[in-house]
């Protein structure tokens, strides 16, 4: 397991989430499991996450997909879904 930088609201207040992601960091998994937590908040079928923790959400995204670029084609269908 891997300590993602960062993410201290997300840490703290859903630390099953936050240790999931650790378990699969660098993984399209990974990168699906975060994709699947923020659209559930955008679509508002959940009660959702406070702003800050959608924020480290989308941070993480980001570092994930800089860190392991070959999900780059998956950004773009995120982006559409939003």
């Amino acid at each position: 397991m891997i300590t993602l930088l960062n993410a201290p609201k997300l840490e703290n207040k859903h630390a099953r989430v936050y240790e999931q992601l650790c378990a699969m960091w660098g993984s399209k998994e990974c990168f699906d499991y975060l994709k699947e937590l923020t659209i559930q908040y955008v679509d508002m079928q959940l009660e959702g996450f406070e702003f800050g923790v959608m924020v480290e959400l989308s941070n993480l995204i980001t570092k994930h997909n800089e860190q392991f670029p070959k999900y780059d084609h998956i950004l773009d269908i995120y982006h559409n879904c939003i």
